[in-house]
């Protein structure tokens, strides 16, 4: 009797092999990571498939977060403060210090993964006003993530959210350790802060790479001058 968050592999993707593994490895993952600061897991398994040539179904049961991750955040009320921007990327880097120490590395940090959990009795207008705010920061989609020391990942397969991804990963996604993911958690207060990324977006993939792998990042400064 516990309001539950479902997350499913696609039926389309349950015969590709390489999204099964990376789905079961999520699972494996966040099943073994126990701390506030991360989406807790209840239960995962498979439902057979229904008849011949259906795939089965792979599924994962989490627990509910129900205050929206911070990029909606940022679009729905603005930046931040920096004492709040601040305190809530502590809360993400105290979650992603609970992965580091069992060895995994998420790898696809940004702001639409990290979730705002919001006691009942709370209300954004508190938030806005000033005080401090309740809510709690939890981390989630671990669907990169990788134990350190694994070679699962093609080198040449380019994971992640390119706006929060750390140079090094652009060219080398299966060399990346912890560095990486502090570099995102970086990127996200950056955008927390002032709703910009370091680096301009841009739709041509080759042009962002470049900018990514030889160009200096934009400073906040820039943005937010005092």
């Amino acid at each position: 009797k516990r309001i539950v968050a479902l997350k499913v592999l696609s039926a389309s993707l349950s015969k590709n092999q390489d999204f099964v593994r990376r789905f079961q490895r999520e699972v494996e993952t966040v099943a073994r990571l126990g701390h506030p600061n991360i989406v807790m897991a209840y239960d995962a398994g498979i439902l057979p498939s229904p008849g011949r040539g259906e795939a089965s179904l792979h599924y994962l049961v989490m627990e509910l977060v129900t205050g929206g991750d911070l990029e909606q955040y940022v679009y729905d009320h603005g930046i931040l403060s920096i004492p709040q921007a601040c305190e809530w990327i502590r809360q993400a880097a105290s979650g992603l210090q609970e992965a580091h120490n069992n060895h995994l590395i998420h790898r696809d940090l940004k702001p639409s993964n990290l979730l705002r959990s919001v006691p009942r009795d709370s209300s954004d207008d508190a938030l806005h006003s000033g005080a401090p705010s309740e809510s709690k920061i939890k981390l989630v989609d671990f669907g990169l993530a990788r134990q350190f020391c694994s070679t699962l990942t093609d080198p040449r397969m380019l994971l992640g959210s390119i706006e929060f991804m750390a140079p090094e990963q652009s060219i080398d996604p299966s060399a990346v350790g912890p560095p990486a993911d502090i570099y995102g958690l970086g990127a996200t207060l950056f955008w927390l802060l002032c709703g910009q990324t370091p680096y301009p977006i841009e739709q041509n993939l080759a042009s962002v790479l470049r900018a990514l792998q030889s160009e200096k990042p934009r400073r906040l400064r820039q943005f937010l001058p005092e």
